[in-house]
């Protein structure tokens, strides 16, 4: 996948059902067309595997099941472009940091990715089985 690639893809916008927030959506995938067309890649394929974003119902959002296969397939040539470029044992490996600059709404310059540790996932996940079952 290339960033022309990436910014020939339209996704399916829904309405009806729950879909990602669009927002986020294209600010991720802005951040990763230009990492991909980047000298120096900054984004990891563990950081576009790791990224939550806000579940929208009753206002347009982008549809889950097309955002999580793209990002699959994006996360496979991240994947890829890491093996190829790997460090040998003298050069340290590079720290990933930021996905090339994407924070989530209310995050600030600065922080590490909180939204992509296992236990911030978990809190959400578990923040959404308990609104679906209260309001369901």
């Amino acid at each position: 996948m290339t960033a022309a690639d990436l910014e020939r893809v339209r996704l399916t916008r829904v309405r009806l059902r729950e879909g990602y927030d669009i927002g986020e959506v294209d600010e991720l995938l802005g951040a990763l067309a230009r990492d991909l067309s980047a000298q120096v890649p900054t984004m990891t394929a563990d950081d576009l595997t790791s990224v939550i974003f806000t579940p929208v119902r009753l206002r347009e959002g982008y549809d889950m099941g097309e955002v999580d296969q793209l990002l699959d397939r994006a996360a496979m040539t991240l994947r890829a472009r890491e093996e190829n470029s790997s460090p040998g044992p003298d050069k340290p490996k590079a720290v990933a940091g930021d996905p090339a600059g994407f924070r989530p709404p209310g995050s600030r310059p600065g922080d590490h990715a909180p939204w992509a540790t296992p236990v911030a996932a978990a809190s959400i996940v578990l923040a959404v089985l308990v609104a679906a079952i209260l309001f369901l």
